[in-house]
């Protein structure tokens, strides 16, 4: 798989109902992704997102492949990705947390949303000339 290369961290956006299933499931070590995220960087964090709020990070390992992928989602919503792409993460390290970063600016465009970590520990988005791949 790639490795990861960029320079900021990356923001997952998951329906609030979804997030106890993300972090404290027992696919809590990766979430399913459709195409490289190619400014995630190496050591860097993945966000979970709601609305306009960052609530949950995890550190992640690396790009990686499997051959059953599902959302992580409620039993009874949860749907088959199949293969493909996964973030796998540090699943154990899941931190809950609470940061505003308002309303995207670009709100019709495909792809990942990308936060920068700052030194005091909050995030805020990528410019959105830089915020999608």
């Amino acid at each position: 798989m790639p490795p990861l290369t960029g320079l900021h961290d990356l923001a997952y956006e998951i329906p609030d109902h979804h997030l106890r299933f993300h972090v404290q499931g027992a696919d809590k070590g990766w979430l399913p992704i459709s195409s490289t995220p190619t400014h995630l960087r190496d050591g860097g964090w993945v966000y979970l997102q709601i609305d306009d709020r960052l609530v949950a990070r995890c550190p992640v390992k690396a790009i990686g492949f499997r051959e059953r992928r599902w959302t992580h989602a409620p039993t009874d919503q949860t749907a088959d990705a199949g293969p493909g792409a996964t973030l796998e993460l540090y699943g154990d390290d899941w931190e809950f947390l609470s940061i505003e970063i308002g309303p995207d600016p670009t709100p019709d465009a495909r792809g990942y949303r990308y936060v920068t970590t700052l030194d005091n520990g909050t995030a805020r988005r990528v410019e959105p000339a830089d915020a999608v791949s």
